[in-house]
């Protein structure tokens, strides 16, 4: 029997399914038909939408004013940190804190002291914690651990990423691999301090568009084709590749540099 509680089918992730014994028992049997059953996969896909959508919306709720706080205070340190004065301040903030924490105390008022000295603290234990986190990087599937399996397409797809030892590693032993081994791996193209991650980027980004536009576009479709669609995907795309403006003039410009 299935109940609200247990219902027949349910979207794990984005491509997998987790289907109950009733809804194969009754299909097989006729007792359901095939379009009762696409309708249950069909809700089932409704709700889970539905569900990401509630779950995304709480989780910017919970993380949108910390965003905002910590944007506003990063922009007023960058313009802050275009005066000399403010930079000297900054460096030195732990003599400038005790300087001005001592005389709080001496005259009477460690609450102020305290506080102040609390204030300068956190400075620093935030800027350590920042740190410390950008650097940690953390790779892996636990799921077996759990009690079920990585469905969602790591039990084929990192075999091909990383080769079969490795994969093994991580899904039946649960390893975890730091950058440092995913990179290791070709897990991680680069690594790289979390104040330079929009300029890694953007160095990626460039390489790709200096490539013609169109060569790109249609590797990037051969490479995702099946198995059995090659070669003759490769060839077709070749021969369209073959006949475009921006192909003889960068062939013809790789030949010229050769000649000299």
């Amino acid at each position: 029997m299935v109940n609200a509680q247990t219902p027949p089918v349910q979207l794990l992730g984005q491509e997998s399914l987790l289907v109950t014994p009733w809804l194969i028992e009754t299909t097989y049997r006729g007792s359901l038909s095939l379009e009762g059953s696409v309708a249950l996969v069909v809700y089932a896909e409704g709700r889970h939408r539905a569900e990401r959508h509630r779950r995304e919306v709480a989780m910017l709720a919970w993380i949108l004013p910390w965003r905002g706080g910590t944007g506003l205070a990063q922009g007023i340190g960058r313009v802050a940190g275009r005066f000399p004065l403010i930079r000297f301040a900054w460096a030195f903030r732990g003599v400038i804190g005790v300087v001005a924490v001592v005389p709080q105390v001496d005259g009477g008022r460690p609450a102020l002291g305290i506080l102040a000295g609390s204030i300068v603290a956190l400075t620093y234990l935030v800027t350590a914690a920042n740190d410390a986190t950008a650097r940690r990087v953390e790779i892996g599937n636990p799921e077996p651990g759990l009690g079920i399996l990585a469905a969602a397409g790591a039990t084929w797809r990192l075999v091909e990423l990383v080769g079969e030892p490795v994969a093994k590693r991580i899904l039946l032993a649960g390893q975890i691999l730091d950058a440092t081994s995913a990179a290791a791996v070709n897990l991680l193209d680069e690594i790289v301090d979390s104040d330079e991650l929009i300029a890694a980027g953007h160095r990626w980004a460039d390489r790709i568009t200096k490539q013609a536009p169109m060569a790109v576009r249609l590797t990037k479709a051969v490479f995702h084709a099946p198995r059995e669609a090659h070669p003759f995907v490769d060839d077709l795309a070749q021969a369209v590749l073959f006949e475009t403006a921006d192909k003889h003039e960068r062939m013809t410009a790789f030949l010229e540099r050769k000649k000299k």
